[in-house]
C-alpha cells in the first residue's frame, strides 16, 4: 500500500470513528421523571417444533417448517443488554435520572418496559450508493473497503415494544402512560461484520458489496446495533409525545423552570396537598386548605403561563380550562427534588426534578 492510500485508509477509521450521543436536550428541559429500566425482554416469536438436529447446540432459532431466519437475531447475555439500554437511555439525557432495575433503593416516578420482538432481520441489500463507493475504495486501498457500510437490512421483522407505567410502588392501577412500536428497519453492516473467512478469500477477486454474506455472523452484529438504533430514535419521540400522554392519563403535569427556580403544576383537578422532597432532606409538605389556594396563578397572569407552557411541551397544548399551580422552591431544594401532589380526584402524581446549586451554576 503506498502512502497516498495510507493516508485514505486512516481517514475512513477517523471518520468512522467520529460519531458521538449527543443529549437531547438541555439542562432544566429535561422529562421530569425519574425512570428506571426494567430487564429487557426478548421474545423471538417462532414456533420451535422439530427443529433440525443441531439447532440446539448451535442456539439458532428454527420456525416450524424447518427453514431458519435469512439473517437470524441473536441477543447473547440479556443482563448485558439490559445495562447498555440503560446507559444509553440515560446519555441521552432526555429524562431527570435514570437509574438501572437492579437499583432498588433510588426513589422512581416511572419504570420503562422493552421488548424486543422477531427473529430476522431480513435479507440484505445493496445499496447503489454505497456499493459503487465501496468498490471504488476496493480498486485504491483493497482491505480499507472492509470497513464501509454496503449491506442494508429494510425488510426486518425485529420491532420494540416500549411501555412507560408509573412505578409499582405507587397507589391506584399501574395504567401505561406512554407506548409505542419501533420498527428495527435501516441497519448496515460493512464487509468485515457480515462475512467469514471464505468471503474475507473471495474478496481478493471481487469487490466487497459483490461478496456473500454469512447470516449468522451479519444477525449478531445487527443484534449488537439495537440498544444504539433505540437510543437514536425513540428519545425524540418520548420527547414530542409523553408530556400528551401522561397529561391525559394522569390529568396532571408539572414544569421545572430553573431560571426563576420554580414549578408549575398544570391540572384538570383543583391540587389540595403538594410535597417537595430533595433526596436526604425532610420532605416540605404544603396542605393548609387557605395556602394551597394561593399558589393557583389567576387573572391576566393565567394566559401568560398557558402560552409560555405551550411552547415548552412539545405538541402538549394546555386547555383553557386547566389550573396552573406555580410553586417556589426554596434555596435549600437542591439536587434531585421529587415533587408529588394529591388532587381532589386522589389520583396520585410524581415527578423528580433536578435543581442546581448556585456552586453548581457558576
Amino acid at each position: 500500500m503506498n502512502k497516498s492510500h495510507h493516508y485514505l485508509l486512516v481517514l475512513f477509521l477517523f471518520v468512522l470513528g467520529c460519531s458521538s450521543a449527543d443529549k437531547r436536550v438541555a439542562p432544566g428541559e429535561a422529562l421530569p421523571f425519574s425512570v428506571r429500566v426494567q430487564p429487557i425482554q426478548v421474545d423471538y416469536q417462532l414456533d420451535y417444533a422439530d427443529p433440525p438436529p443441531d439447532a440446539a447446540s448451535s442456539g439458532d432459532a428454527w420456525s416450524e417448517d424447518g427453514t431458519g431466519p435469512q439473517t437470524p437475531a441473536n441477543f447473547h447475555q440479556e443482563g448485558k443488554l439490559t445495562e447498555e439500554f440503560t446507559k444509553l437511555i440515560a446519555d441521552a439525557g432526555i429524562f431527570t435520572r435514570v437509574v438501572s432495575a437492579d437499583d432498588k433503593k433510588t426513589a422512581v416516578d416511572l419504570e420503562l418496559e422493552i421488548e424486543i420482538l422477531g427473529s430476522d432481520f431480513g435479507e440484505g441489500n445493496a445499496p447503489t450508493g454505497s456499493a459503487i463507493f465501496s468498490t471504488f475504495i476496493w480498486l485504491l486501498a483493497g482491505h480499507a473497503s472492509w470497513f464501509i457500510d454496503n449491506r442494508e437490512y429494510p425488510d426486518s421483522e425485529v420491532r420494540m415494544q416500549v411501555f412507560l407505567r408509573p412505578t409499582r410502588s405507587g397507589r391506584g392501577d399501574q395504567q401505561v402512560v406512554f407506548a409505542d412500536e419501533v420498527q428495527v428497519k435501516g441497519l448496515q453492516l460493512n464487509f468485515l461484520e457480515r462475512s467469514e473467512g471464505g468471503q474475507w478469500l473471495s474478496n481478493i477477486l471481487i469487490p466487497p458489496s459483490w461478496g456473500a454474506s454469512d447470516g449468522e455472523k451479519a444477525g449478531d452484529n445487527l443484534s449488537k446495533q439495537v440498544p444504539a438504533f433505540f437510543a437514536q430514535n425513540e428519545p425524540e419521540r418520548m420527547l414530542s409525545s409523553l408530556p400528551t400522554s401522561y397529561f391525559l392519563k394522569a390529568s396532571k403535569y408539572l414544569v421545572y423552570n430553573p431560571n426563576s427556580k420554580e414549578v408549575i403544576i398544570v391540572s384538570q383537578e383543583q391540587i389540595r396537598k403538594i410535597a417537595i422532597k430533595p433526596a436526604g432532606r425532610k420532605r416540605r409538605l404544603l396542605d393548609d386548605p387557605d395556602l394551597v389556594p394561593l399558589l393557583e396563578v389567576d387573572g391576566p397572569e393565567r394566559e401568560d403561563v398557558r402560552l409560555s407552557l405551550a411552547g415548552r411541551l412539545g405538541i402538549f397544548t394546555p386547555n383553557v380550562t386547566d389550573r396552573y399551580y406555580r410553586v417556589p422552591l426554596l434555596d435549600s431544594e437542591v439536587g434531585f427534588v421529587r415533587v408529588q401532589v394529591a388532587p381532589a380526584d386522589h389520583r396520585l402524581a410524581r415527578w423528580t426534578i433536578f435543581c442546581p446549586s448556585p456552586e453548581q451554576v457558576q
